[in-house]
């Protein structure tokens, strides 16, 4: 008890000091809280304490619950923060689940500022004071829309994703939430010491996944071959879907395999090398479980065979936007209007033998199942034999990737920041 209290008074000192309120995001649709992750990042390279930038996960893709869960959410973090107030960042449907919670007085109180991301049209909700982010390049919602005193920002240039997670978005938020005071650096300022976590939960629903397993292991940068044979760890989920955190290493390249109970394959995720502590890394499983919504390759497995290897390469920073981005597999450009157009805000891209002819054809693979929401497809026929890795390139940022057969790996995500 005299730890935690100490610890508590440390945090406290820490707010006096900083002036700082804990942060509480709500995603949008099809959402959750990694979409934060960067902003988390930097909200800390300017002082927060790092477990002060917290995610509100809830059903996306069905009744979330009402405002009465968020509201124990908030009360938690209240209380484990020893904070009288936090400020509250919605996006897009998490908009909708923001007014509605500051619709009650009691439920508003608890809130110093709200930032409105590429959602509605607001004024101070709850008359709490409300910034109101957007850009008019967004294709799902618009250019943003303040009434009755709030603020507004219209960011140039941005989709629905990025003009919520990029560091443009971050400078507004901050500073209305400092009333004015703008941040010390735009940057992620590494650390020496890196502690490393997350969620493991299902798709869409975010249900947590207790029990699921995450095998880490430090892979080589030019090949992603592992280091060695047996992982360095393995973390279970626990209740709430919290794995780790471990303590990494700066700048190196790690293979996370999940494994869970719900899936017939293991999940391969790649990602860009840890710059500083982070507690937002996720791992999102779609499967036929029970209440959580199938992903592509769960309704049609087919395509996971040992001669391929599939991919799915995601940007957690916004779309993959012709004119701005660049994304090549093996020097293959694959952001174009064709591909990647910027009215779909394709997020996601799955890269597999559509037509199962044995050839590239650089084509969008059409159905249903491979252009949902934030999600596009492309015939891309990567062989499985011989061993070897694939290159992709995002922005001139590499990930070298190992070409798993499909029938033993399933899909491999490949995840850049």
């Amino acid at each position: 008890m005299n730890t935690h209290r100490a610890a508590v008074a440390v945090l406290l000192i820490a707010q006096v000091a900083l002036g700082a309120r804990p942060v509480v995001f709500v995603h949008g649709a099809l959402g959750a809280g990694e979409q934060y992750e960067h902003a988390a990042l930097l909200f800390a390279s300017n002082g927060y304490p790092a477990g002060w930038i917290v995610a509100y996960d809830y059903n996306s893709v069905g009744p979330s619950g009402g405002p009465e869960l968020l509201d124990r959410f908030i009360d938690t973090v209240l209380a484990r923060t020893g904070a009288q107030k936090i400020d509250l960042v919605g996006h897009s449907r998490g908009t909708a689940e923001s007014r509605t919670y500051l619709s009650d007085p009691a439920r508003a109180a608890k809130v110093a500022h709200y930032a409105n991301i590429a959602g509605r049209p607001s004024n101070n909700v709850g008359g709490v004071p409300t910034l109101v982010v957007g850009s008019a390049e967004d294709k799902i919602v618009g250019a943003p829309v303040a009434q009755e005193g709030a603020k507004a920002a219209n960011i140039p240039g941005q989709d629905h994703v990025k003009v919520c997670t990029s560091t443009e978005s971050f400078e507004q938020v901050y500073t209305f939430f400092n009333d004015g005071d703008k941040p010390r650096t735009l940057k992620i300022e590494p650390e020496k010491e890196i502690l490393a976590g997350g969620y493991v939960k299902s798709y869409g629903q975010n249900n947590p996944l207790p029990g699921a397993t995450v095998d880490v292991y430090e892979v080589a940068a030019n090949t992603g071959e592992r280091v060695f044979k047996k992982p360095l760890m393995t973390l279970t989920a626990a209740a709430d879907g919290q794995w780790g955190p471990f303590r990494a290493k700066p700048g190196q390249h790690y293979e996370y395999v999940v494994t869970d109970k719900t899936i017939a394959h293991p999940r391969h995720y790649y990602r860009e090398p840890l710059q500083r502590s982070d507690r937002l890394i996720y791992f999102r499983i779609a499967s036929k479980a029970e209440g959580s919504t199938p992903g592509p390759l769960d309704k049609e497995p087919k395509y996971l065979t040992d001669k391929t290897a599939v991919f799915n390469v995601r940007q957690l920073n916004g779309a993959l936007t012709p004119g701005q981005d660049s994304l090549k597999v093996n020097g293959t450009e694959l952001v174009s209007e064709e591909l990647t157009p910027a009215r779909r805000t394709v997020v996601s891209l799955y890269l597999f033998d559509g037509n199962e002819n044995g050839k590239t054809d650089g084509t969008p693979v059409p159905g249903l199942n491979w252009n949902g929401a934030f999600a596009g497809a492309v015939d891309i026929f990567i062989p499985a034999e011989p061993r070897g890795h694939v290159e992709f390139e995002f922005n001139g940022r590499t990930l070298n990737v190992p070409n798993w057969k499909g029938s033993e790996a399933g899909q491999i995500y490949v995840i850049f920041d």
